[in-house]
């Protein structure tokens, strides 16, 4: 089964320059997680699934409590975070930090963290 968390937006100091470090930056999250178990579509019971709102409140409180430089830091952090769950198997992460230049909505990094 697959849990997604799309278009998160968050807003956080981001960038290697003294000008970026000085404002908040949007950024936009998107999340896709493979757990091993799909029990929660028989039980109906969100014991037997991964929590998407608390996946979502860990986040939230993890990029509000540092300040990165690179989005690629910010991605790992909470890939190592959201791996921590021994039900998930594997776990892809787009971030893109929003309006950076005039002609570009976006730039983005992804990664994938996949349990062996």
């Amino acid at each position: 089964m697959k849990i997604k968390i799309k278009d998160f937006k968050l807003k956080t100091n981001l960038g290697i320059y003294d000008w970026e470090k000085n404002f908040q930056r949007e950024i936009l999250i998107n999340l896709e997680i493979e757990i091993n178990d799909s029990k929660s579509v028989v039980t109906d019971n969100i014991a037997d699934t991964v929590d998407y709102e608390l996946i979502y409140k860990q986040i939230k409180q993890l990029i509000s409590s540092k300040k990165y430089n690179l989005i690629e830091k910010m991605a790992q952090e909470i890939l190592d975070l959201i791996m921590i769950d021994r039900r998930i198997s594997k776990c892809k992460i787009e971030i893109d930090k929003m309006n950076i230049f005039e002609e570009v909505r976006s730039c983005a990094i992804s990664l994938e963290s996949k349990r062996d």
